[in-house]
């Protein structure tokens, strides 16, 4: 298994705040089989550039690296990204996943996105000619209210990654089976903070899905991220929109 999305590296963002709470989560993660950990720590345009937070992330990293055993492991961010063009395109390919050409991308927390972000989100892509992959798309107010957004993100290039906690938890369960049953769903994380309420749940997940008969699907979702992490391209998924009525989706 892989975790494509986690906040463990120490000290950096909200995630893990200190050395033991990171080496905790990795042992948590291994326990549960995982074997490959993207470190995806939060991005804000606002506060720093990249150089500083790619200063920031090494020191972080370099915390707990030599202490890291029996698991894979590279280096990415959670890039907000909204309509505001602070950081120009190019800077942004910086924060990319490691050596690949996919950058995970936080949209707002709103209630409906606006045409300037999404021509933003396309000039990205045809400037970069990188990929972006949604971190925790399901989560989107945007997306819940009108999941019409999927396919004009799909449309663009875009790739989707769901959090685990997404299968379980009320708000969300629904939109996140839609999307896997749609065949729309390319990346799973953990989006892991801490050992509370946060915690690493892949095993979970993946015992759940396999329950419910979902076993293949979630087989064809590692496949793609082993793929994403190869640094191999990856196509953007073919399926029939989705549609809301009241709080179902199909």
């Amino acid at each position: 298994m892989i975790d494509l999305h986690t906040h463990i590296l120490p000290g950096i963002d909200d995630g893990a705040r200190d050395v033991e709470t990171s080496l905790a989560l990795i042992k948590v993660e291994k326990e549960q089989g995982v074997q490959e950990i993207v470190f995806t720590p939060h991005y804000y345009g606002k506060k720093n550039s990249p150089e500083k937070f790619l200063e920031n992330r090494q020191i972080a990293f370099e915390k707990i690296s030599d202490k890291i055993d029996g698991i894979k492991f590279r280096l990415g961010a959670e890039t907000y990204f909204d309509e505001m063009k602070i950081v120009p395109n190019g800077e942004l390919c910086k924060l990319a996943i490691e050596n690949t050409k996919y950058i995970l991308l936080e949209l707002p927390f709103t209630k409906s996105w606006s045409e300037k972000l999404i021509f933003r989100l396309r000039d990205f892509i045809l400037d970069t000619d990188y990929t972006p992959i949604i971190a925790h798309v399901e989560r989107y107010p945007a997306v819940r209210k009108n999941p019409a957004y999927l396919s004009l993100l799909s449309d663009l290039g875009c790739l989707f990654q769901v959090n685990t906690k997404s299968f379980v938890f009320k708000k969300t369960k629904n939109l996140a089976f839609a999307m896997l049953k749609k065949g729309c769903i390319s990346c799973l994380g953990s989006d892991t903070h801490n050992l509370t309420d946060r915690p690493p749940n892949l095993a979970q997940i993946k015992a759940l899905l396999e329950e419910k008969g979902e076993g293949e699907r979630l087989e064809k979702i590692f496949s793609v991220m082993r793929d994403v992490l190869d640094g191999k391209e990856v196509k953007v998924p073919v399926y029939q929109p989705l549609k809301k009525f009241f709080n179902k989706y199909f």
